[in-house]
């Protein structure tokens, strides 16, 4: 997986704080495209982190970079969801371009409560926990794989925009935050 490699050559040269930005499928019929989610952890349905550590090792999101974007959220006036995703880097099984019935493999997790489904987190948050670095997941869901709901392409740039805005506050925050504490 390219985001494991990416995360691993980041913190070889001394980076400590990574949040990822993107696109998931939201598995909750009340976040509806559009909808920002922080994840406080991740179901590792993905390969990669399993090479690091065995699957009962948890993949959790960093308190201090879940906290630091819930605070820069409130900041923008934003609406969010936090909670439980699920990685899984076979994205044509898990959604509505999958052959079979995508609903019947999803449908478990929604019934568990994750939220959305994405591709990523779950690897930088284990590698991030393994390598002593801070790691968060900001989302925007570009669609609901229960409801069926698609958001359009302008939605989806608004949302986006707003994730990264959130996200760059937040190390923006975090950056002074700790000058403050030496």
């Amino acid at each position: 997986m390219s985001a494991s490699v990416a995360i691993e050559e980041l913190i070889n040269i001394g980076c400590n704080h990574f949040i990822r930005v993107g696109t998931c499928g939201s598995l909750s019929s009340q976040i509806n495209p559009g909808d920002i989610i922080i994840a406080t952890g991740a179901v590792r349905g993905d390969g990669a982190s399993k090479e690091y550590v065995p699957i009962g090792y948890p993949a959790v999101a960093a308190y201090r970079i879940v906290t630091a974007l819930r605070n820069r959220a409130k900041k923008e006036s934003a609406d969010y969801s936090l909670g439980i995703i699920r990685t899984h880097d076979a994205f044509y099984m898990e959604s509505p371009f999958a052959f079979g019935d995508y609903k019947k493999r999803v449908a478990i997790w929604a019934e568990a409560g994750v939220l959305a489904i994405e591709n990523e987190s779950s690897t930088l948050f284990v590698i991030g926990s393994l390598r002593k670095v801070q790691v968060g997941s900001i989302l925007v869901a570009a669609g609901n794989l229960i409801t069926g709901k698609k958001g359009t392409k302008d939605e989806m740039q608004k949302s986006i925009d707003k994730a990264i805005t959130i996200a760059a506050g937040a190390l923006v925050d975090l950056q002074e935050r700790e000058e403050e504490e030496i």
